[in-house]
Parts: structure tokens; sequence; C-alpha cells
């Protein structure tokens, strides 16, 4: 089950603020224990969950270790194609989330997303076809590298390979 938790708007309603005032990490705290509810509903109906990484970029690593627990897989994700390098904030995120969860009994590792049409720019049309094969490239780099720092286990569950039909929630297909 795909629970979605990008671009998250969190800490806005008062009964929130009043929960995260109260926890020592925040609103991301309030966050996680939601994940976790919802991963539970998802679990006890036999199903796995997916959620994209945004939420969890700026969590302490013992936060995040929580998430990772809750039985939720990461999907990192990044579709510039130009000019990626290894560097880059998702890379960086996906080898954390990678260190975070080795050695723990979760074995979490996350997926990660490229896309084959879309994620380009908001006008358009055609797919950038070098753009979309060199992002996939990068990813498939991030991963020999990591499996080469890590071990053999595999730094990745999988990959999801996206396809936008639009650019923006909001915009006209």
């Amino acid at each position: 089950v795909h629970i979605g938790c990008d671009e998250p708007t969190l800490g806005v309603h008062p009964l929130t603020k009043a929960a995260a005032a109260a926890e020592v990490y925040g609103v991301s705290a309030v966050f996680v224990r939601h994940v976790e509810r919802t991963v539970g509903v998802a679990r006890r109906l036999g199903c796995s969950t997916l959620m994209w990484h945004d939420a969890g970029v700026s969590m302490s690593d013992a936060l995040l270790l929580k998430l990772l627990r809750t039985g939720v897989t990461l999907v990192v994700w990044e579709y510039r194609g130009v000019g990626l390098e290894l560097d880059a904030g998702a890379f960086t995120f996906a080898e954390r989330i990678v260190a975070t969860a080795k050695g723990d009994s979760s074995e979490r590792v996350p997926m990660v997303a490229t896309s084959y049409k879309g994620g380009d720019a908001c006008d358009a049309v055609v797919p950038d076809e070098t753009a979309r094969l060199t992002n996939q490239f990068a990813w498939r780099q991030w991963a020999e590298t990591a499996t080469a720092r890590h071990g053999p286990t595999a730094p990745v569950e999988g990959i999801v390979l996206t396809g936008w039909s639009r650019f923006g929630h909001l915009m006209p297909l």
C-alpha cells in the first residue's frame, strides 16, 4: 500500500501542535506515530507499505530508526538526469537509511525511484530520454557503490519506476 507522505505539511493543526509540544522530537515524533498506526492497519490486512522519503530527511538518526522499525519501506526519489552526482541529497539520504538500519533486526533498506517519463519540466510534452537514462544509471551507480561499502546484501529493496502524466497535482493532464 502506498501511503504517500511526500510533501507533508506537518504541525499546522492545533491538536498536532499540542501533541508535538509533548514530544522530545516534536512534530516528527507525532508523524512517526501516525505512520506506525497506518502501517499497523495495513499489516493487519496482510499488506506491506511504501512511503516517499521526504518526511524523514530532517529526522534525527534515532527517530529515523524508529520510523524504519514501523515496517514501512521508504522510497527515495530523485529524477534529475544531468549533473547528478553521488553526493546529491537523495543518494546521501538513501545511504543514511542503509547505515541507520544496518545491524538492526528490521534491516529496512530503501527502495529507489526514477522515472521513465515526466519530472522534467511543467511544459514538457516528450520525455527527455537522455535525462531519464542518466538518472537510472546514476541510481545503478549508487547501488553498486553502496553494495561495495556495506557488503553483498543489496542496499535497495527494489526500484519504483514512475511515469508522470502531469507535472504537479493541480495541473491538467
